[in-house]
């Protein structure tokens, strides 16, 4: 907002169209108030994260290959995969951050998983070694990468 609390800036439409339309609504921004910086700030705040979170709800839905894991970092990922006396590697890390246990993947996770077990498929599970792992994880990424 400018000094005379008139909204401005880059997405100045839409939070005036999402102003608009919850006003309509009057749920969320009461129409009683003559001028806009006669509307209580929390109002205002409110009003503008509501508009925030439809942009990260779009944002999100053009994401592929997304991580599935919440808050649990990859470190925390690597002590519990080790715990259960693994040697995880980057990729063991990228596919489990990547697996969605209730078997439902989007399109980039699953063409992910196949390009990466292609590539395992191709050493006998002996010669599947960290350093096998490494490789293919870097290999897959920076092609990955390149495309986008």
């Amino acid at each position: 907002m400018d000094r005379n609390q008139r909204v401005i800036g880059p997405d100045v439409n839409h939070y005036k169209t999402t102003i608009g339309c919850m006003a309509r609504i009057g749920v969320k921004l009461p129409v009683n108030y003559v001028e806009f910086n006669h509307v209580l700030q929390h109002l205002k705040d409110m009003a503008w994260e509501e508009k925030i979170a439809r942009k990260n709800s779009v944002n999100i839905s053009k994401k592929q290959c997304l991580h599935r894991t919440g808050k649990t970092s990859f470190a925390v990922m690597e002590q519990e995969m080790m715990m259960k006396g693994t040697n995880p590697s980057k990729l063991d890390i990228g596919l489990e951050s990547r697996y969605c246990g209730k078997g439902i993947e989007d399109d980039g996770t699953s063409d992910l998983h196949t390009d990466f077990t292609r590539e395992l498929s191709k050493k006998s599970e002996s010669e599947r070694n960290k350093a096998f792992k490494e490789e293919i994880f870097k290999l897959q990424w920076e092609r990955r990468n390149a495309e986008n």
